[in-house]
Order: C-alpha cells, then structure tokens, then sequence
C-alpha cells in the first residue's frame, strides 16, 4: 500500500518550466516545459502558453499516458520565444516548479533522463532512440500539437 502511496504523491498535477536565454541577436528564450495533467487541463494551459509566449517555434520531445496515474499524461516540449517573462499566475493555478533540469541537450533521449528522475513511467515502453525531433512553425494550430 505504501507503494501506491508514493506513486500518486509523485504522480500529482504539475508543470516543471524553464527558461533559457539564447545565443542570437533576436533576443529569443527557450522555454522548456513538462507538464503532468489530464488531457483537456495540459490543452488549456498550452492554449494559455500560446498566447502569452507568442512562439517563434515549438520543439516537442515526448508526449505520453503515465502508467499507474489515473489517466494523468505527460507533454515534454520546448517553445522559443522573444518574450522574457510568463506570468504563471495567467497560466496554471497548480503547483509549479522552476525545473533547471530542462534545458537543450545534443540529444533529446538525454533530456528525457528527466521523465525518469521525476519516475514518469510511459504506458508504452519506449524504444532506445527517438524520432527526429518534431518541429511547429508559430502559424500551425497549437492546440493540434498535443492530440492525445
């Protein structure tokens, strides 16, 4: 029964951010995020990241249904932006947590070491490597991203 116990407790609602200032001219932020909700609630706050962040461009890493969550998913994704500072408040209501764990790696399977450290464990193993990763130009529907 403990067991269970620490599962739920490490398997609450959350969204783990971090923002990281790039090397270019344009002033632009990378904005990584893991977020760990229902479906429609991680739609919501995307929705809501969208529109404060105004994204040049979205990198999505992994996305995925968390095993012995009571339907929890998991969206892990970076957004780069030109703006400097998220009003969270505007964003999630829930727990929040500055994550500087998330931040650009030379591979994407190694940025995912994350989802192992929080004990996100995927319904579906996943294979040793990754596909490329995904890109979204900001003209794309963001809500269509993350259909799950």
């Amino acid at each position: 029964m403990k067991r269970n116990k620490e599962i739920r407790k490490k398997q609450e609602r959350r969204l783990h951010y971090n923002r990281v200032a790039e090397d270019s001219p344009e002033n632009i932020f990378s904005w990584y995020f893991l977020i760990v909700n229902e479906p429609r609630e991680m739609e919501r706050i995307k929705q809501r990241m969208y529109e404060a962040l105004k994204p040049h461009e979205q990198i999505n890493f992994d996305k995925g249904n968390i095993d012995n969550s009571h339907g929890l998913k998991y969206a892990l994704f970076c957004i780069k932006s030109s703006v400097c500072n998220l009003d969270f408040s505007q964003v999630y209501s829930g727990k929040i947590i500055k994550d500087r764990r998330l931040y650009s790696r030379e591979s994407s399977v190694s940025l995912l070491s994350v989802l192992e450290q929080e004990e996100i464990t995927p319904i579906f193993p996943r294979r040793h490597e990754l596909p490329p990763q995904e890109k979204s130009s900001s003209n794309d529907n963001p809500s269509s991203d993350y259909t799950m």
